[in-house]
């Protein structure tokens, strides 16, 4: 059994993916697997995944027809044998040398999930920001220790997830929506987590191009495929009732930053009448268990027709604790 599975899908990334791969090859320590999801790529990606395999017994290929990140990740799932598994998007790339620390980090701690910090970064090699997520290493035995570090978001490349809590679970991606998908899976993944590990470096690299997933703007889909993840989680917790409050606190204030960054949009009526019909059949299923949602409901209304009053009623809501007081 390796320590780690990286899975990476594939999918018309020919002129990123070597440097991809080749940040995995280079770490000092070689207990892993590499699984290449190509996603049915109409360029070289996938001759370059089979070139790779070639020379590297490490290194497997699974080509596929294009069914979308959420589809190659579950096949990568499906055939990962590490402890631990750690998602890498093929225009990405690691910092040098991690993981002789991760090694470090599961040998003496063995944590469910390891967190660390991650650059946001420009085809012509500018770093557009750095997110530190604390300022030296912390252990946290239980969700509560870890909750207070507010350091806690939803982008799954910078976590190594323990694959036992995947796979007791059966944790897998949706794979009928396009945005948020892996939002869902890492807040699974932190709902049943015991204790997380905490780094202090910057590991991860998030090439930020053209046409790429993390540059995907806000449209009806995103806030329908969202509205989907937000249902799904819902009913997750619902059957786990011993979970955090944190994590229902959680999804309502997600729920309510996403719409208001729609709000932010110029939609025109029709988008906002079938956004506005979706989100009404949203709140129609959740209002006697959580009544905040219907209050979220109008202000994205008023968001849409009364933007300067909406930022400053905002602003009010958040001080006055209602989307936190939900529990």
């Amino acid at each position: 059994m390796p320590l780690v599975s990286f899975i990476v899908p594939v999918y018309n990334v020919e002129n990123y993916l070597k440097k991809c791969v080749d940040s995995i090859l280079k770490q000092p320590i070689y207990d892993w697997e590499v699984l290449l999801i190509d996603d049915g790529s109409t360029d070289n990606s996938g001759k370059i995944c089979d070139e790779y395999a070639q020379k590297h017994p490490e290194i497997k290929v699974y080509h596929k027809q294009n069914g979308g990140v959420g589809s190659a990740r579950n096949i990568g799932l499906d055939a990962a044998t590490g402890r631990y598994i750690f998602f890498l998007d093929a225009d990405d790339w690691l910092e040098e040398d991690i993981f002789r620390k991760i090694s470090q980090i599961i040998q003496v701690k063995n944590p469910d999930m390891i967190q660390f910090g991650f650059c946001r970064i420009t085809e012509d090699g500018k770093i557009m920001s750095s997110f530190y997520l604390v300022s030296s290493d912390i252990f946290c035995n239980s969700f509560e220790e870890y909750e207070k570090l507010n350091c806690y978001h939803g982008g799954i490349c910078s976590f190594l997830i323990k694959r036992e809590i995947i796979e007791n679970a059966h944790i897998r991606f949706i794979e009928n929506i396009k945005y948020a998908e892996d939002g869902e899976f890492i807040f699974k993944c932190t709902c049943l987590a015991q204790n997380f590990y905490v780094c202090s470096d910057i590991f991860y690299y998030y090439l930020m191009r053209e046409g790429s997933a993390t540059q995907n703007k806000f449209t009806v889909n995103n806030i329908n495929d969202h509205l989907i993840v937000i249902d799904n989680l819902l009913a997750f917790i619902e059957k786990r009732p011993n979970l955090n409050p944190f994590f229902p606190k959680e999804l309502v204030k997600q729920l309510s930053h996403y719409l208001v960054c729609f709000s932010l949009m110029k939609c025109s009526q029709k988008d906002f009448k079938l956004i506005t019909n979706t989100y009404k059949q949203f709140v129609d299923r959740h209002k006697k268990k959580y009544p905040q949602i219907v209050c979220g409901r109008f202000a994205f209304r008023l968001a849409y027709h009364f933007m300067f009053l909406f930022v400053f009623l905002t602003r009010i809501y958040v001080k006055l604790r209602i989307i936190n007081d939900i529990c």
